[in-house]
């Protein structure tokens, strides 16, 4: 069954973009990210009306390329600066020295001494003009996301409408309490234990992952994302204690790491010829 809101808005697929929402049971997880998670289907759904504009982002990360042949370079190129700089100050040690033994060697004529090596360091210095360029190569990608804001409005069924759905997406994407067995005694001291559940001191149970996309056409697909962050601001006036609508912000996170084939969710009708076709 399909939770849909608004529930009194006419279901037309050409003329419309829904939001569907199936969140499914995350079993258990592999260590390695490209191992696929074991999940189980809810039988539920939620399907709620699109906005006019919503965001879906990747980021990659490109970097310098870091080699020994490239690290060489960049020490020989700061060694080259910290020799002429060692040069001049040298430079300036025959002249002072022979200033201090007239002066005799006072603590005034060691700080004269530092003072002439840091005004000739200071002005025969020049700035180095050395860069050592690395290749710009690519390190990473983020995984996918996607945030969009939907109206929940009061249709007449109060909390239906407007705060169930917010508190079931809650409630599919928060862990749960484990429960474990113990034998605890009864209140004969001399009879028999029973075996109780109580909930685990460290045991969870994992979070839904939710499968989320747009009909019609699937703009927006992700097989597994995590709902990460759901943020709901509840308007009046408020009738009986309900709010009369609600803006909810939802932000998805992609489970599986970004790769190219995940752009098209259904690779067979895709022409790839022509979506990676460079414009002309």
């Amino acid at each position: 069954m399909i939770l849909r809101s608004p529930r009194t808005y006419k279901y037309t697929g050409d003329q419309s973009l829904w939001l569907h929402i199936k969140p499914l049971k995350l079993e258990s997880q592999a260590s390695m990210g490209r191992i696929e998670p074991t999940v189980t289907d809810t039988g539920v759904e939620l399907a709620f009306l699109m906005p006019n504009e919503f965001q879906e982002t990747i980021d990659h990360t490109w970097d310098s390329y870091e080699s020994m042949i490239g690290r060489a370079a960049e020490l020989f190129t700061n060694i080259r600066k910290e020799w002429r700089a060692l040069g001049n100050t040298l430079s300036t040690l025959p002249s002072a020295f022979e200033a201090m033994q007239k002066a005799g060697f006072t603590e005034t004529s060691w700080k004269n001494l530092a003072y002439t090596a840091a005004r000739t360091l200071a002005t025969t210095e020049a700035v180095s003009n050395y860069r050592v360029d690395f290749p710009l190569v690519y390190k990473n990608s983020e995984r996918r996301r996607f945030d969009v804001s939907v109206t929940l409005i009061n249709e007449g069924g109060g909390y239906v409408d407007v705060v169930r759905p917010v508190k079931q997406l809650m409630y599919y994407s928060s862990p749960a309490r484990a429960m474990e067995k113990q034998r605890v005694p009864t209140n004969d001291p001399v009879g028999p234990t029973i075996e109780v559940e109580v909930p685990s001191l460290i045991d969870i149970v994992l979070p839904h992952v939710f499968q989320v996309w747009t009909m019609p056409g699937k703009t927006i697909y992700f097989r597994w994302a995590a709902l990460k962050n759901i943020q709901p601001t509840y308007k009046g006036p408020f009738i009986k204690g309900v709010p009369t609508s609600c803006e909810l912000m939802l932000s998805f996170t992609d489970v599986e790491p970004l790769f190219s084939d995940f752009i098209f969710p259904d690779a067979k009708k895709v022409n790839y010829k022509e979506a990676y076709k460079s414009p002309k």
